[in-house]
């Protein structure tokens, strides 16, 4: 007979692996997280993959790109794409095949893209070593810019002017800890101005950048400012916001600004010119614009269906608001890809285990493009998933940057490993787990109780 202490260990070995296991699936409620504009459409970066207009009912996993978690998408065109997983840095020029061509030493914090030239860029954070890298080739070569950054914990780079990137952050020595600190940089020449700012702003983040101009917001004394800055003029267009913005945009010739999130409740669209950048008109009211950009005439606008009844729409003054994507709709992984691409190989078995949140219902076998919906949406997001990105509790400053330090290249610690799918975890291969961890967690009680009378002591769940 086994023994019951034998018998305690091994379920609480499963308890525990259970958790952490289940703990790692696709657990977070889907949701768009940055929209881009490029040569043939749009390209929509989600949680868990991205999607183009050439395809907008299917979708790239993001394990095709090597990516478990935390991961950025960078496009150059409608399938020509650069992606950066918690380790390595992958280019694809089809949307289907993805090919390594750089190792992270950590994960990247932001990243940039001007498509017009095919210049990337990304910034990391390591154990109080700030870097910035840079490529003119479409993500294929890379180089470290000789810039000194150490004292700057980045939240944010974009391109600005025609040679220049823009870095946001906030200072990490002791006695200016959280101090606004924002830089431009020739990423060519390796050289780096910085910015005058109100050394009483902290904890600054970027919205987006444009030709001449950049759009970020930080708080003070509590209290969130918006700013729309030029290189020679950080005070252009600011103002006092009762929210920190969900989301922000500018037109690539940096005339127009685009603010999500900053009327009373948190929510809606804002628009203003460069003739009067501190007056805001709101354009769309109520709308969670968790993501936007200028797309020619129009603007798109990410979405959630639970609360805008849609995941992406296009804004213009003649048509309003239409909706052109809700991950409902979604006929699953990318169908034209050949067998020996990387979204064939991986995505096929994580589709049934993601299509459940849209109330799309597919068989394990996946009969592509073949299935149920109900868009009464139980998205399995139900416990009101409002966080906005976290923007509305920042004056605990818990905005995915260690705040109290210096994100000594920890701040993904709770992400998984770049494992190809997460398909493999216990979550994932046994949908009924959280019963079986329930039924193991009631039998480890009852064999402790037992365990606890033979020594005649009172009962002790705790060890």
């Amino acid at each position: 007979m086994i023994r019951a202490d034998y018998l305690f260990a091994f379920l609480v070995t499963l308890l525990i692996f259970g958790i952490s296991s289940t703990a790692s699936s696709h657990g977070d409620p889907p949701e768009g997280t940055q929209i881009y504009s490029v040569d043939g459409g749009w390209v929509y970066v989600t949680n868990f993959g991205a999607m183009s207009a050439e395809r907008p009912d299917e979708y790239v996993c993001e394990e095709a790109f090597f990516a478990s978690e935390s991961f950025h998408v960078a496009p150059l065109k409608v399938n020509r794409w650069v992606t950066f997983s918690r380790s390595t840095v992958a280019v694809t020029d089809d949307g289907c095949h993805f090919e390594q061509t750089f190792d992270l030493p950590t994960r990247a914090t932001d990243v940039a893209v001007r498509p017009s030239t095919e210049e990337v860029a990304f910034v990391t954070r390591d154990s109080g070593q700030t870097d910035l890298w840079y490529s003119d080739d479409g993500g294929l070569q890379w180089n470290h810019v000789g810039v000194e950054l150490s004292d700057i914990n980045p939240s944010g780079i974009g391109f600005i002017g025609s040679e220049e990137i823009v870095v946001v952050g906030y200072q990490t020595d002791e006695e200016t800890r959280g101090t606004a600190a924002l830089m431009t940089i020739d990423p060519v020449s390796e050289t780096g101005s910085d910015l005058v700012t109100d050394d009483a702003l902290v904890y600054p983040e970027l919205l987006d950048s444009s030709d001449d101009t950049f759009l970020w917001h930080a708080r003070r004394e509590g209290e969130t400012e918006v700013y729309w800055s030029r290189t020679d003029d950080i005070e252009f267009g600011h103002f006092p916001s009762p929210n920190w913005p969900t989301s922000g945009a500018l037109s690539r010739d940096g005339a127009r600004a685009y603010l999500g999130g900053i009327d009373g409740e948190g929510r809606g669209v804002f628009k203003a010119g460069e003739d009067e950048p501190s007056a805001w008109e709101e354009i769309v009211a109520g709308h969670r614009a968790l993501c936007m950009t200028e797309d020619g005439d129009d603007l798109l606008v990410c979405g959630h269906r639970r609360d805008d009844d849609h995941d992406l729409a296009r804004y213009n003054r003649d048509d309003g608001l239409q909706p052109i994507n809700d991950f409902r709709d979604l006929q699953g992984y990318r169908s034209d890809c050949p067998d020996d691409s990387r979204v064939m190989q991986t995505c096929p078995p994580v589709w049934p285990e993601l299509a459940p949140y849209f109330g799309i219902d597919v068989e394990e076998d996946h009969d592509h493009g073949d299935h149920d919906h109900d868009h009464d949406d139980h998205d399995h997001d139900d416990h009101d998933h409002d966080h906005d990105h976290g923007h509305d509790d920042h004056d605990d400053h818990d905005h995915d940057h260690d705040h109290d330090g210096d994100q000594e290249g920890d701040v993904s610690d709770d992400e998984d490993s770049d494992d190809e799918s997460r398909c493999t975890s216990v979550g994932g291969v046994f949908p009924g787990s959280g019963w079986l961890m329930f039924f193991a967690f009631v039998a480890l009680l009852k064999i402790r109780m037992r365990l606890d009378r033979r020594t005649q002591g009172p009962p002790n769940f705790v060890g």
